[in-house]
């Protein structure tokens, strides 16, 4: 509360802020008079080891998501307290201030219970901007001077990044009933913000063209930020879409070969906070021939397709084939009718026997992008000649743009091919000498023919 003051009262205010002033001037001047002229080189008296002290509490101060947390400036074992003016500082880009008393103008901290009213508020403003605190009053005739420990005002701080940040005690002036100078000792404090938890993101086809990302809620955020890239590890920078929504239709995406789509989401606090990323999930299209073999890969966690009956049936095919490299033949599987209904693995390549008529010109996968790294191949590897093998390049890999550079990048592969569905055949490339040397694209199915003249059991 801030009072209407007289001329006398106005006069008792200028009489203490005056009287600390010349009193720090004092004490500045006797402590250099002192190491100047002592003949025997003494210092002045060590501090009172139960000197007051102002210190913040809690502290560490842990911040969860978008909470709001209080701080307060503790005054400890203080004699006479009657006036006090503390300024601290923060890290605005991590911390800001949230206004305890929003009726009033500027950015106020809430008011502690050690000086009481009525009081003469000098200054109580935070600034957000420079990371700056100014705190001062004094109590007015006739309330007492206070003795203890206790709060002097309380800070309600906000998160805006991650991190750990100090928020120090730039300057303190304690003062007495008589404008004496109370010698005080400051000790900084930390606040660890931690962000807000990220959603958990899904997609699903709502159709042969839209898709539907879908994610969880996330307690206390203002809304989500959704992401999109045609790269599946993407760093997300600017928002394709923001809504306080827990789904959003991204129309007309699916069933271009040509162009792949990948996403994640961020949880956002009022005050701009940002989360962590979710999880990743992308939608991935392969152009498919009728009446005819096609080769095609798994390069996303789709839950729709565990078994070799769930490809057949999504590709409206009547055969569906793995590569067994350690056999070096395939392993057929006539949907829904003999041969083994095989499990399904993401990354791998597989054969499907399109009908005439029924079968989609586009097959369209959606669900989790893998984490990189996390698909691996075994290579199987021939004596003096080469084993076929049926991978897919990972999708974490995108700078092997060509044959070659696959071939090199695998090692011990004089040879690779890629199968074209038009002519039910492979396309060789003899790597570095004859045959051409294809363009290589994430999510693709290859055959490299290894040996043993380089590289391991496993790639990558």
């Amino acid at each position: 509360m801030e009072e209407n003051i007289n001329m006398g009262t106005k006069w008792y205010i200028q009489r203490w802020f005056i009287g600390m002033a010349v009193l720090m001037l004092a004490a500045l001047l006797l402590t250099m008079l002192v190491s100047l002229f002592s003949p025997l080189g003494w210092s002045p008296a060590r501090a009172d080891p139960h000197a007051v002290t102002v210190n913040l509490s809690p502290s560490p101060a842990l911040i969860q998501g978008c909470e709001t947390i209080t701080v307060e400036i503790m005054i400890n074992d203080v004699t006479n307290l009657y006036g006090a003016d503390v300024r601290l500082t923060f890290d605005p880009a991590i911390l800001s201030v949230d206004d305890a008393y929003p009726a009033q103008s500027g950015i106020n901290l809430a008011h502690g219970n050690i000086l009481k009213p009525p009081y003469y508020v000098v200054y109580n403003t935070a600034d957000n901007t420079h990371g700056t605190i100014k705190y001062a009053l004094t109590q007015l005739y006739p309330t007492p001077p206070f003795s203890g420990s206790g709060v002097l005002a309380r800070i309600r701080f906000k998160a805006r990044a991650a991190g750990t940040t100090t928020v120090t005690f730039s300057s303190i002036q304690l003062g007495d009933n008589n404008g004496i100078e109370i010698p005080a000792t400051g000790s900084s404090g930390t606040v660890q913000p931690s962000a807000p938890a990220a959603p958990t993101l899904t997609i699903s086809k709502l159709n042969a063209s839209d898709a539907r990302l879908s994610w969880t809620a996330v307690a206390g955020v203002s809304g989500y930020q959704l992401y999109r890239d045609t790269t599946p590890y993407f760093t997300p920078s600017v928002a394709y879409q923001a809504t306080s929504s827990l789904s959003y239709d991204d129309l007309g995406v699916l069933g271009n070969p040509a162009t792949n789509y990948f996403y994640t989401l961020k949880a956002t606090c009022p005050n701009g906070f940002l989360s962590q990323a979710s999880n990743r999930v992308g939608e991935f299209d392969f152009e498919l021939l009728r009446n005819a073999t096609n080769a095609i890969a798994l390069p996303l966690i789709d839950s729709s397709l565990q078994f070799a009956d769930d490809l057949g049936l999504a590709t409206a095919s009547i055969k569906v084939s793995r590569w067994v490299s350690a056999t070096q033949s395939f392993d057929p599987r006539l949907v829904g009718v003999t041969g083994k209904n095989f499990n399904l693995q993401t990354g791998h390549g597989y054969f499907i026997r399109t009908s005439s008529a029924s079968s989609p010109t586009v097959f369209t996968t959606v669900g989790g992008v893998p984490d990189a790294g996390s698909v691996s191949f075994g290579i199987a590897r021939g004596v003096g000649t080469c084993k076929l093998n049926l991978i897919s390049l990972p999708l974490d890999h995108p700078e092997l743009t060509t044959a070659d550079m696959l071939a090199i990048a695998i090692g011990g592969v004089p040879k690779i091919s890629r199968w074209v569905a038009a002519t039910g055949s492979f396309d060789p490339r003899l790597v570095g000498v004859v045959g051409k040397n294809f363009p290589t694209l994430i999510g693709y199915p290859y055959w490299p023919c290894a040996n043993t003249g380089g590289g391991g059991a496993y790639w990558p």
